[in-house]
Order: structure tokens, then C-alpha cells, then sequence
């Protein structure tokens, strides 16, 4: 048995054993992080300067600051080959070291020489300079922490506010568990522990903290504030707003302000400011979970990434993560090979140099902004999944691949001059997309079975959208009257509810904009002006017709309000129901190529036509000409009669179509047709033009005036006239006309559509 002053010298040597390996596990994380930077070099391919490392002769004020940087210590020199044979060796031995949990039990003496192995474990990783840094120094740290004392408590008066946290009034320590509220701001010379070491992550923290900033701030003069062990879960709230957890007036570098050693962290609120150079604000270890769903992660020094995922899971649902360092390979997310995954569905991700690099791990975005001053992605399988809602604005590229990287985009928005920046091009990596928008031609990585469109809305620089064709047809189906959109690929229908919107084709596939097919010639929208016509019984006698709409624009029939149903002209006509017998005639007038169609009811079988040209030599010409002065610029007229079988001249039993051709040189827009009575009267008829055919309807003959709109002019020229028919307004009379003329064609072999038709491709709704 021992004695009671064995028991006092063992217990004496115990705590300071234990002190001495609480220092070492600082030097043991120091060098976790030293690690994970060269592994980012050689992750990356960085060489020479690019890697941290600084030209022989180089102060930084020679002029090239950017190319390269000040090396660690003991860095710049070595015989590699030697370091490396030294590193296998020094490796093997950490390997040898017993787990944490073989700790227990062991006698004094044993004890005191594992701590003398350790401790010459760490004097040779301090003096084998670069090799260190390749180590594997996770069993020797978890060691180091297991035997590592609790931090101290200040024992000061504590108070529970209503919404169950207990108010900290300390200013020199932080509690290691329970729900807290800061009452002051805390300078920790030491770094608070939360949890304890276990085999494996419980599902549920065991020993958790949350601690509310409460707009405080947190000062680590040791550099690290926070360490959340296996069993730790670590919450970190912000009330008040303003509060911040910083090691700002720390020298030393390549410090971890929050350190996830397998436990569990959440940052809901406030600011993990990091300022150590090489250092990192938040550093994931083992098999951790990191939640940001508010607050902000923050890098304010160069040579650091704000969140180092050296293992575990990291998701990102809100707040930010901020880097402001220059070099090339460091992030605002930095992921190395061991982590399991990245995942990112809010915030903003704000970077000078790379948003998220992940060379390995698995990187999901969903949702959120990220903001990089190179590349927003250096990653291998990165996935924008479709219902992506992310923003991503980049100065160099939005990916920078790895040889054999597979990075999947099927939605977001990206504004970058480059998709990609391949690290070789001997075996570049690739990015597949399958949607999303671009400021840049994403064409060259465009998958084959997606569609993709070029948009340029009015007034607004054009942009470049893939996706399926509905999606496509979503994006664009406001377009403003101006607005312009290609096809680049795929087969997509539009609908576009402005007038004067260009639709092309460059593609393969098949368009249509409309019902309209888009061909080889650009295609621009047109909306519907369009009248509603009653429904109208039939008689014995007169057709009747349904309740329709019509287009006098583009000469258009639907069947509803939302005229999305077209209908032809003999889809609107319920024929007489009387009658029998009753057929259609078609009369012609050779010498002057006037038209008559009718049916027998109007004009009885036998009947012909005789046209007149009325010379200006005529009195009647020169009457017609009085009256007309005010209403037309020129003008033909017409003495037209109807003669039945004995040759008597009758007037038609009921409206009839007369056709007049126009003369060349008439603007065809502004026809009209003026009736001359023999009471030195002019009533004016609304035309329905169509191939070179002026078209009336009327129940009587006698002079008609086919003229175009003006003033004449003493010369015989025109002047313009803004006024209005009396009678017979276009819009109005065209739907009749049409009706008659359906019905002529039917039985007639030269029959005339009367449809007012503007045959080219624009007039596509």
C-alpha cells in the first residue's frame, strides 16, 4: 500500500502532468490546422509561390506582394528526403500511442512515460519544420485533451431571467455548460471546453452550452476560445445584436477561434471573428456537425480561411461567412479531403479570392448568395439541384475544375465572364449544366437533352437560360413589347402575352410562339384586338351565327373570351333553315374586274352584272369629285347596275358583297368606298381589303367611289384626313362581309375570303 505523502507526491505530479499536456494540445490543434494548408497546396496543384511559400530574397516590398508570401519559420530550407524519412518514422511512433480510453487504469508510473513520449513527440515535430505538417497528429491531440484539466469557473452571483437564461457577470471566464446570457464582455486567457471525449458522436449532446452574446464581445487572448468535444454541443446566440467572439491583439498565428472536435456547433447569432494569420474562425474536426443558420463567420487576416471543414458535416442555412484574404488558395468555406459534406441552402458567402473550395467533398447548394472576387466554386461534385435558388456573381469564373471533376448546375442565377477554369487542360475537369441563367454562353457544357434560350428583355442586358422547355417558356412568358429571345436548343412552345416580341430559331429543334411555328424567318408577336359578336338565331331565310370573337388585326376567329380557341370564319355560321333551293352565285365584270356575290334569295337566278367606268370627262365624275374634295386625295368611280333575265335593272332583296380591284399606286391601309347618290349625296362604306380586292356590303347599286383617304389638292395631290366613315366603319362590317362571303365560296370556284390578313409570319396571335 502506498503512503499518504506517495499519495500527495502522486496526486502533486498527476495535475502537473496534466497541465503540461493541456499546453502541448494547443501546439497539437496549431499544427492541425499547418496541415490543412499544405493540403490545400497540394490539393490545388499550387506550386512555388502560389503555396505559401516565398521566393528565396523575397521582403514583400519587391513588387510582386500578390505572387508570394513570408514562409513559416524554419520553412525556407531542408534536405526534403531526410524530413520525410523522419516524418515516417515520427508517425510511426504517434501511431504507437494508446487510445484515450487505454488511459484508464494505467499506474503512475506509466503514466509519467507516456508523458515523456509525448513530449518527445511534440520536441521533434517542433524541429522537423516542413515535414510536421504531413503528420497525423489526431491520436496525439485526442491524448492531450483527454488529459487535459477542466477549465476554471469564477464563482460569481448569477441571476435567471424570464426566458430561463442564467445571466454571466464574470468578465475573465465563460461558463462550459448550461443556457447563459453575457451581462459583460470576457477576456479568456484559456479556451473554454465543451463535452468530453467519447468513441463516437451521440446522437443528442450530452454536455451542451448556449451562450448568448447578448452584444458582448468574447475576447480569446489565447487565441482559441471554444473546443466542443464529442459529447459537446455548443450554441452561440446574439440577442442584442453587435456581440462578436474575436482574437483580435493575438500574435500568434495559425490559432482557431471555435474548434467542433467531434461534438456538435450551432451559430444562430453574432460574429466568430478571426484575425491570426493562418489561423481559421471556425475549424471542424472528426465526425462533427456545424449548423450557421444566422450570425457571421468572419476572416479579417491573410493566409486564413473563415471556416476550415477539416472533417464532419458543415450546412449552411443563413447568416454569413466572410474572407477578405488575397491568396489564391485560401476560401471562404475550405473543405479538405476527409470532410463528409458540405451543404449549402442560405446566406451569403462573401469571398476576395474562392466562395467554397471542396476537392473531394461533396458540395449541394440550394439556396443562398455567394459573392467571389475569382472563382465561386473550386470544387470536383459540386450540385445546383433545379430548384435552386442560389445567386452566384464571380469575377473569374463560376468553377474552377479539377482533373476528373463531375459539378452538376440544374438552376440559380450566375453572373461570371467564364463557366469554367480548368486547372489542366490535359485532363480538364468539366461542369455539366442542365438549367439555371447565365450572363455568359454557357452553350459548350449545355447538356444535349436540355433547352436552352437566349433572352434579352427590353431595356435590360440579355441573358442566357437552359432548363426544360416549360421552364424556358415560365421565364419568358412576360416578356415586354422590344424584348427578344432565341432558341438556342430544344423543342419549346411560348406563349407571350405582348405585342413585339421577336421569337427566333437557331436551333434544331421546333418553336412555336402562339400556335405559331418559328422557321428560318424571326417571328414577332402580335396581340389581339379582338370584338365579341353575339350569338344571332338562323331564320327560314338568313343564317344565323354562335357568339364568337374576332380580330379585325389579324383577321382571327375564337370561340372564347381568353382566345386561346381558334375557329374559321364557317365554324361561326348556323345556315337558314328555310328556304329550299336557295344557293350561292358569283358574278363577274369582265371589262372592269368588279365582283358580285350573293345568294338567290338577294338576287334571282339569271341575274348578271354590268360595271361602268365613270370618266372624269362626265358631269358625274365632276359631281362626284365636289363631294368627295374634303374626303379623299384621288379616286375611280363606278356606275354599277344589276340586270335580271328580261334586262330590266332591279336592286338586290338583300345585302350582297361587291368587290372593286384597287388600282395600283393606292395605299391599301387607307381605303375607302363612298356611295354617290343621285340626290348629290356621298355615304360612306368601310372596305375590307384583301389581294388587291376592295370589298362592301350593300342592298343597293348605283355610283360607287373606290378612293383613298385624303384631301385633294389643287394639283391633284392628297393631303392626310383624320375623320371617320359616317357609315360602315371597318371593325364593324367586316365580320358581315366574311359571313356572305363563306357562305359564297362554298359553292363558288373563285369564291373570295374576306379576311383582313397581314401574311406575314408576325402576326402570330
Amino acid at each position: 500500500m502506498k503512503t499518504a505523502e506517495r499519495r500527495e507526491y502522486d496526486m502533486k505530479t498527476r495535475r502537473s502532468c496534466k497541465r503540461m499536456i493541456s499546453v502541448i494540445l494547443c501546439v497539437a490543434v496549431a499544427l492541425t490546422v499547418v496541415s490543412g494548408g499544405v493540403a490545400f497546396a497540394q490539393e490545388t496543384g499550387t506550386a512555388g509561390t502560389e503555396g505559401g511559400m516565398c521566393l528565396k530574397g523575397c521582403t514583400l516590398e519587391s513588387g510582386h506582394e500578390g505572387e508570394c508570401v513570408l514562409a513559416p519559420a524554419g520553412t525556407e530550407d531542408g534536405p526534403a528526403d531526410e524530413e520525410s524519412t523522419e516524418a515516417e518514422q515520427l508517425q510511426a511512433r504517434i501511431d504507437a500511442l494508446p487510445a484515450p480510453e487505454e488511459t484508464v487504469g494505467m499506474d503512475d508510473a506509466s503514466l509519467e512515460a507516456l508523458k515523456a513520449e509525448m513530449d518527445a513527440i511534440y520536441a521533434e515535430i517542433d524541429a522537423l519544420a516542413d515535414g510536421a505538417q504531413a503528420l497525423d497528429t489526431a491520436k496525439l491531440g485526442a491524448l492531450a485533451q483527454a488529459f487535459a484539466p477542466a477549465p476554471m469557473m469564477a464563482v460569481v452571483p448569477v441571476q435567471v431571467d424570464e426566458s430561463g437564461y442564467t445571466e454571466w457577470t464574470s468578465t475573465d471566464s465563460l461558463p462550459s455548460s448550461g443556457k447563459y446570457k453575457l451581462m459583460n464582455s470576457v477576456t479568456l486567457s484559456g479556451d473554454v471546453t465543451v463535452g468530453k471525449w467519447a468513441g463516437s458522436r451521440p446522437g443528442t449532446p450530452s454536455d451542451t452550452l448556449v451562450l448568448d452574446l447578448n452584444g458582448h464581445t468574447v475576447t480569446a487572448a489565447g487565441g482559441r476560445a471554444f473546443f466542443v468535444q464529442v459529447t459537446g454541443g455548443l450554441t452561440i446566440e446574439d440577442s442584442a445584436g453587435g456581440g462578436k467572439i474575436t482574437n483580435a491583439g493575438v500574435s500568434d498565428s495559425m490559432k482557431t477561434l471555435v474548434q467542433v472536435n467531434g461534438g456538435a456547433f450551432t451559430l444562430k447569432g453574432g460574429t466568430l471573428e478571426n484575425v491570426t494569420s493562418g489561423g481559421t474562425a471556425l475549424f471542424l474536426n472528426g465526425n462533427s456537425t456545424t449548423i450557421i443558420s444566422g450570425g457571421t463567420v468572419e476572416n479579417v487576416a491573410q493566409g486564413a480561411n473563415a471556416v476550415y471543414v477539416n472533417g464532419g458535416s458543415f450546412s449552411m442555412e443563413g447568416g454569413s461567412v466572410k474572407t477578405s484574404t488575397t491568396y489564391s488558395s485560401k476560401a471562404a468555406i475550405y473543405a479538405n479531403s476527409s470532410a463528409a459534406s458540405i451543404e449549402i441552402s442560405g446566406g451569403n458567402i462573401e469571398s476576395a479570392t474562392v466562395g467554397v473550395y471542396a476537392a473531394v467533398t461533396p458540395v449541394t447548394v440550394t439556396g443562398g448568395a455567394i459573392t467571389a472576387g475569382a472563382q465561386a466554386f473550386q470544387t470536383r461534385y459540386a450540385t445546383i439541384p433545379e430548384d435552386s435558388t442560389v445567386t452566384v456573381e464571380s469575377g473569374g469564373a463560376v468553377f474552377y475544375t479539377f482533373s476528373g471533376s463531375d459539378n452538376k448546375v440544374y438552376g440559380g442565377d450566375f453572373d461570371a465572364p467564364a463557366i469554367v477554369e480548368e486547372y489542366t487542360s490535359e485532363q480538364p475537369g468539366t461542369a455539366t449544366i442542365f438549367g439555371g441563367t447565365y450572363t455568359v454562353s454557357p452553350m459548350d457544357y449545355v447538356d444535349g437533352g436540355s433547352a436552352a434560350a437566349s433572352y434579352t428583355e427590353a431595356g435590360k442586358d440579355g441573358v442566357f437560360v437552359v432548363g426544360t422547355s416549360d421552364k424556358i417558356a415560365d421565364k419568358v412568358s412576360l416578356a415586354p413589347t422590344g424584348s427578344q429571345i432565341e432558341v438556342l436548343q430544344g423543342d419549346i412552345d411560348l406563349s407571350i402575352a405582348a405585342d413585339g416580341v421577336t421569337v427566333i430559331n437557331s436551333g434544331n429543334g421546333t418553336v412555336k410562339v402562339n400556335n405559331a411555328e418559328v422557321t428560318q424567318d424571326p417571328l414577332v408577336t402580335h396581340t389581339h384586338h379582338a370584338v365579341k359578336i353575339d350569338a344571332k338565331e338562323a331564320t327560314a331565310t338568313e343564317n344565323g351565327n354562335i357568339e364568337y370573337w374576332y380580330c379585325a388585326d389579324c383577321g382571327k376567329y375564337f370561340s372564347g373570351e381568353a382566345l386561346t380557341q381558334e375557329i374559321s370564319l364557317a365554324d361561326t355560321v348556323i345556315p337558314a333553315t328555310g328556304e329550299p333551293g336557295a344557293r350561292d352565285v358569283y358574278y363577274k365584270d369582265a371589262s372592269t374586274g368588279i365582283t358580285l356575290h350573293a345568294d338567290t334569295r338577294a338576287v334571282p337566278e339569271g341575274t348578271y352584272l354590268v360595271a361602268k367606268p365613270v370618266t372624269e370627262a362626265e358631269q358625274d365624275y365632276a359631281a362626284a369629285k365636289e363631294l368627295l374634295k374634303d374626303k379623299a386625295g384621288k379616286f375611280v368611280l363606278y356606275d354599277i347596275t344589276l340586270v335580271n333575265a328580261q334586262g330590266e335593272a332591279i336592286q338586290p332583296a338583300g345585302p350582297v358583297i361587291i368587290g372593286i380591284p384597287v388600282p395600283d399606286g393606292y395605299d391599301k391601309t387607307a381605303l375607302t368606298v363612298h356611295h354617290i347618290g343621285d340626290d348629290h349625296t356621298a355615304e360612306e362604306y368601310g372596305v375590307a381589303e384583301n389581294e388587291g380586292m376592295a370589298y362592301i356590303q350593300t342592298e343597293h347599286f348605283s355610283k360607287y367611289a373606290l378612293a383613298e383617304k385624303g384631301r385633294m389638292s389643287g394639283t391633284g395631290g392628297t393631303a392626310a384626313d383624320g375623320g371617320t366613315p359616317k357609315t360602315g366603319d371597318t371593325a364593324d362590317m367586316t365580320p358581315y362581309i366574311l359571313l356572305v362571303t363563306a357562305a359564297a365560296a362554298a359553292a363558288a370556284a373563285a369564291a373570295v375570303t374576306l379576311v383582313v390578313r397581314n401574311k406575314k409570319q408576325h402576326q402570330a396571335k
